[in-house]
């Protein structure tokens, strides 16, 4: 089926490309936003598609901020609960399989990878296809959890062992024996423990990807994706206890050249545009300046003026004429002048009755 025209997705990939049905904080984030802004977010070919939802397509829609807030978690849960053991579409139906669940945290990433060149078949696809082909294929959440297994068992009889080793080898107490700071010992042992059960699935992932023609899609699903996150976590961890600072120094510079690098035509353009700016900057100052003074001159001349007006030498005659040029010079309309000295006193005299 096609979502708004703007691409296709299938039953067996619906749960992988919609990011509400995510179970990591992705989705919760676009759960969230689904929910204020009435829309549905995917993931597809490299790019980030949302499109209008009718309201059928949210169980609960809240009015307020907080009850937008406690549905939008509520339909990421609902989301993730009723479709983690297989859609209901197609569990208990005859040759149709377990039934597709969510994908794994974070596994939806992949479908920004919009590169790279895999032989499957007839055809050559990017990496977010092939990972998107792996999760149709059966690779979600429930085959992580099975994978991940093997990994905590290796970890909890590395850590057993070791426990045993101190207490009667070194003589320890078993209180220092299950300290939560690992030991340096402990961690090269965790490291070596994990980098052998990834080179053994690695092994085994090629020869069973070799036999069937060297088909990626069955290399992938024959990876132990949780053993090899694991691998990474303890690479930087002991990298980070080995060199310290100079770790998170290397990091943050890495970070800045991929984020912040300009390249020549980049710096060139910026140049032009914060000379430009400058430029527009000196004008608006000239302008605003060249009004003030203007501003100030015609303050001046009318106090000039007003002054001249009520000078007291004199007569009134020449200050009610002064003033009706005055007036005329400021656009004041004609019935509101008074050019006579008789008609002004009758205006005085005719405001002060009525109190004014």
């Amino acid at each position: 089926m096609e979502v708004g025209g703007l691409f296709k997705v299938t039953p067996k990939n619906h749960h992988y490309k919609s990011l509400s049905h995510a179970p990591d904080t992705v989705g919760l984030f676009f759960s969230l936003l689904d929910q204020f802004t009435n829309k549905s977010s995917f993931l597809s070919n490299g790019k980030l598609i949302r499109v209008k939802t009718n309201n059928q397509e949210i169980y609960l829609e809240g009015k307020t901020f907080e009850a937008k807030l406690y549905c939008g978690f509520c339909n990421w849960i609902g989301h993730i609960m009723s479709d983690l053991a297989g859609s209901s579409g197609n569990r208990g139906k005859i040759d149709s399989g377990r039934g597709m669940g969510v994908c794994m945290p974070f596994m939806e990433i992949f479908q920004l990878c919009n590169f790279g060149k895999f032989q499957i078949g007839e055809d050559r696809q990017n990496l977010a296809m092939l990972m998107t082909r792996v999760f149709e294929a059966g690779y979600d959440l429930r085959s992580g959890a099975a994978a991940s297994i093997p990994v905590i068992l290796e970890e909890l009889m590395i850590r057993v062992l070791w426990a045993i080793k101190k207490h009667f080898y070194n003589g320890e107490k078993w209180g220092d024996c299950l300290s939560l700071h690992d030991p340096a010992d402990l961690r090269i042992m965790l490291l070596i423990g994990n980098t052998t059960l990834c080179l053994f699935d690695v092994g085994d992932a090629a020869i069973r990807c070799g036999s069937v023609g060297g088909n990626p899609i069955v290399f992938v699903l024959h990876l132990n994706i949780p053993a090899w996150v694991r691998l990474v976590t303890l690479v930087f961890r002991e990298l980070s206890f080995r060199f310290g600072t100079c770790v998170n120094i290397f990091a943050d510079q890495f970070i800045r050249d991929i984020l912040y690098h300009e390249t020549i035509i980049e710096k060139i353009k910026v140049e032009k545009f914060y000379r430009e700016l400058r430029f527009a900057n000196d004008s608006m100052e000239k302008l605003i300046k060249k009004f003030a003074m203007e501003i100030e001159a015609e303050y001046q001349e009318r106090n000039r003026s007003l002054y001249l007006m009520v000078e007291e030498k004199k007569s009134l005659k020449k200050q009610v004429e002064q003033s009706a040029e005055l007036a005329r010079k400021y656009d004041v309309s004609s019935d509101k002048i008074f050019t006579e000295t008789n008609k002004l006193d009758q205006y005085i005299n005719k405001r002060r009755n009525k109190g004014e």
